[in-house]
């Protein structure tokens, strides 16, 4: 069974160089608002109150905005399911893409950054369901199937509070249905604590 995991953890080159770039991030912000703290106290006790309002405000909007910035970008890879798409679209490439029961976000996503013509087995996930899938892959064996995995990829601190208080979050057991289908996975793809996807392909 080939399997390939795809994931993006981060832009940054490091781990460490990433937690460097954010922490200084972070001092810079706090050292600006603690700047405009100290001017607008500096207009306040020259009875210049609109200054020391406004300096107040950008004070706020600093705290609120700046230290936030790392932890955004951090939640936007968590989200970069283009990447996925985009990678299952190359994995499958010359083949039938058959979409396996997938929510609207994943159909979204396969439609928009890897191509439109992908067929669609509609859920529930049941018998019903099942025996569709069955039937195309007779039609078509040399197809893949695309299907949302249960659970989350964590990493660092998350991965960290799973291990210690809910152990079965990190369980990688597949569904039952993927080797009573009679197929296996191809490709496994996953962001960080983020959706895992996998391809699927016919045993033989």
């Amino acid at each position: 069974m080939s399997i390939s995991i795809v994931c993006r953890f981060s832009d940054a080159p490091s781990a460490p160089s990433a937690a460097v770039g954010s922490l200084a991030i972070g001092a810079a912000g706090l050292l600006a608002a603690a700047v405009l703290a100290i001017r607008a106290d500096s207009a306040a006790r020259h009875d210049r109150t609109q200054h020391a309002q406004l300096a107040l405000l950008l004070a706020y909007c600093v705290l609120l905005i700046v230290p936030a910035w790392p932890l955004d970008r951090e939640v936007d890879a968590w989200q970069d399911l283009q990447s996925v798409a985009q990678a299952i679209e190359s994995d499958g490439r010359g083949r039938a893409l058959i979409l396996m029961a997938p929510d609207e976000t994943t159909q979204a996503v396969i439609d928009m950054y890897a191509r439109t013509g992908a067929e669609l087995v509609p859920g529930p996930l049941g018998a019903t369901a099942l025996a569709e899938l069955r039937e195309r892959l007779a039609r078509e064996p040399d197809a893949r199937v695309v299907t949302l995995l249960p659970g989350r990829e964590l990493v660092g601190a998350f991965r960290v509070s799973a291990e210690r208080f809910k152990p079965r979050a990190l369980d990688d057991e597949l569904p039952t249905w993927i080797a009573a289908s009679g197929l296996k996975i191809a490709h496994r793809y996953a962001l960080p604590n983020g959706r895992r996807y996998a391809l699927l392909e016919v045993a033989r």
